[in-house]
């Protein structure tokens, strides 16, 4: 199967035969299917999601530009409410 040194062959194997063994269908052109690269997305939206800075996941994920990581990383609702419900309302 794979060697013990983690090559991006053998990480795209295992992804996809976890999700063949989950019976998530798997594949660019398969309806509702995952691929190795929304792992990237959920990566750094997980980063973000846990109070990771934005220049560190940025760091993290290789990107150069910055445009990168916000076309990566996805704000959820909830992290939006609590955004909005942390501010100061006492405006007197």
């Amino acid at each position: 199967m794979c060697e013990t040194v983690l090559k991006i062959d053998c990480l795209i194997y295992l992804v996809f035969r976890l999700a063949l063994d989950a019976g998530i269908p798997y594949g660019r052109y398969v309806s509702n299917g995952i691929t190795f690269h929304d792992l990237r997305h959920s990566y750094g939206s997980y980063l973000m999601e846990q109070g990771t800075n934005f220049r560190a996941t940025q760091e993290l994920m290789r990107h150069e530009n910055p445009k990168m990581t916000q076309r990566y990383t996805h704000v959820a609702d909830d992290t939006r409410k609590r955004a909005v419900n942390s501010l100061d309302w006492n405006l007197r």
